[in-house]
């Protein structure tokens, strides 16, 4: 259902880049390929407010503050994030790698990634993931989070199924990896369930663990519920933690940016007692797709 939004999302913005460069184009080359990027890339602006507004969100913030230079870089790097994951891959490519499921001998004793995306995505944000799990036949099932503005607590169903699928074909507690809003989704999954036992480590990516700003200004409650429910101080992540009082962290792992556009502050994306990594200057949507941390997770298996 995503994919198919993002589909003609993105026909109708090649469209009307399209239609601006045919219409300029008799008047200047030049300008017309100037007006064709500017409004395939429209997006970059509201990208570049985000940016501009972090040494702000961060400065009382207990994580290193980003200088200018590296903004800048950020920015750059999430405007050619941005295009890969929402324009190219999501919309495009969420079927072209399958899970690897496959009861085999060759399966047996291998631990598999149980990767969850976040908010307003879908499976194809592990596209680079894909070929090194492929390369090392790793085992893997790559969810999708539907309805896409439903609650987090109701996408909980669909962790169990992949978590089970890969435990058959295994025999062994799967690895989940998460981005975004994916960490809050594992977290409801395992304290609501209790079923911490059945997956051997959490690596969280970006995930708003204590919520985040960039929430806080949404409307319609009752359409958006996974974004309220992910606002600082919401009544959600209040009960969540209650849950988690007395349980420990020690098996997470989170990644958290100083360039993040999306978490805001940056160590909202952190859980006391948990193994917090800094991933210095890699924007929201580009830590998903960063090579150090795929190589650190892939090294936990």
């Amino acid at each position: 259902m995503l994919a198919r939004i993002q589909q003609i999302a993105t026909l109708l913005i090649l469209l009307a880049a399209s239609i601006v460069l045919l219409g300029v184009w008799r008047y200047s080359a030049l300008l017309a390929v100037v007006l064709f990027c500017a409004t395939l890339f429209s997006y970059s602006l509201l990208l570049a407010i985000q940016f501009s507004r972090l040494r702000w969100i961060n400065a009382d913030d207990p994580a290193p503050r980003a200088s200018g230079p590296q903004l800048s870089l950020a920015w750059y790097r999430e405007v050619v994030a941005v295009a890969r994951v929402f324009l190219c891959w999501q919309p495009f490519c969420a079927k072209l790698h399958a899970d690897n499921v496959a009861q085999t001998s060759a399966m047996q004793g291998r631990r598999g990634l149980v990767l969850v995306h976040g908010f307003l995505c879908n499976r194809a944000v592990w596209w680079r993931w894909y070929p090194e799990l492929e390369c090392q036949n790793i085992p893997f099932v790559a969810v999708n989070l539907e309805p896409v503005f439903g609650s987090i607590d109701a996408y909980t169903d669909t962790l169990d199924k992949a978590i089970r699928a890969l435990q058959n074909a295994t025999g062994v507690a799967p690895l989940m990896v998460c981005h975004s809003m994916g960490g809050l989704v594992a977290r409801a999954f395992l304290r609501a369930h209790d079923k911490q036992a059945g997956v051997h480590h959490v690596v969280t990516i970006g995930s708003p663990h204590h919520g985040t700003r960039l929430g806080e200004r949404l409307l319609h409650p009752q359409a958006l519920k996974n974004a309220v429910q992910m606002r600082r101080g919401s009544a959600w992540l209040k009960a969540l933690e209650q849950k988690e009082a007395n349980l420990s962290n020690g098996n997470f792992t989170c990644y958290y940016s100083d360039c993040d556009n999306i978490v805001t502050p940056a160590s909202a994306a952190t859980l006391a007692g948990a193994d917090n990594r800094l991933r210095k200057g890699v924007p929201h949507v580009a830590l998903a797709l960063d090579d150090k941390i795929i190589r650190e997770t892939l090294a936990m298996l």
